[in-house]
């Protein structure tokens, strides 16, 4: 017969059934919030703020940015948008566009999340982790933990790189009018190349060497052509022509 304590306990277990490994997301969020690559990151958000003050955005859209687009490129583009006087639902929209890089990001990661019996609802937060820095890291870590409670670590790590650029974009909004241009352009700049040595660190095959050097010998092409499309034209005719020369050569 079930005694009054054995039916307090089923809810709850059920209730721990619905939600993250509690260890292991604090145990990630510390590992996210002690690595090299948040360093870059604060420091980048720092920069942010001190463009989100110079071009008169309010704190508290300010805040809003960092924390539900999450993604540097796709917030300078909204700050460029308002700068040039489209309105919020405009800049908005370009927002949304710039987006879509992500979306191949959010595909090669998920299924490393598919074996934690978690609702889908996680899968969903875990998505909006997926930038720059979350991919890049999740992508060297995730691989290497127990997929059992991967869905867990990895909302640990997004949390601990998330938290922490807002804070800054805050800091360097209020920062802002002690610092000189120079300081503002560099710090942002830093993502950027946080990234591209990131990826470097990670190619495993002879492509992907070819894909970081030829791009990065075209796109200053591209960009004295036309500085708008630069990355986009790189990005199709080097992906789409060492995809076709990996196809030839696996055939032969």
């Amino acid at each position: 017969m079930p005694t009054v304590s054995n039916t307090m306990k089923a809810p709850m277990r059920h209730a721990r059934a619905l939600l993250p490994n509690k260890k292991v997301l604090i145990s990630a969020f510390w590992e996210a919030m002690f690595s090299s690559a948040n360093v870059v990151l604060i420091a980048s958000f720092i920069g942010f703020g001190v463009l989100a003050h110079a071009i008169k955005l309010p704190i508290d859209a300010n805040i809003f940015l960092s924390t539900f687009v999450w993604a540097l490129p796709s917030q300078i583009v909204f700050l460029s948008s308002i700068e040039n006087g489209a309105n919020w639902w405009a800049a908005a929209f370009a927002v949304a566009l710039s987006a879509v890089r992500i979306l191949p990001m959010v595909i090669t990661i998920m299924p490393h999340f598919k074996h934690e019996p978690l609702p889908n609802f996680w899968r969903y937060v875990a998505a909006h982790f997926v930038a720059v820095t979350g991919w890049v890291e999740g992508m060297r870590r995730v691989p290497k933990h127990p997929k059992e409670t991967a869905l867990s670590y990895f909302l640990g790590l997004g949390l601990g790189f998330l938290i922490p650029s807002v804070l800054s974009s805050i800091a360097g909004f209020y920062a802002a009018p002690f610092l000189p241009n120079a300081v503002e352009a560099a710090l942002l700049f830093l993502t950027p190349l946080f990234f591209a040595l990131a990826i470097a660190r990670t190619i495993f095959n002879i492509w992907a060497a070819l894909i970081m050097v030829s791009s990065f010998a075209l796109v200053p092409i591209f960009h004295a052509i036309d500085a708008g499309t630069d990355l986009l034209w790189t990005g199709l005719i080097i992906g789409t022509a060492l995809f076709l020369l990996e196809r030839k050569g696996n055939r032969t």
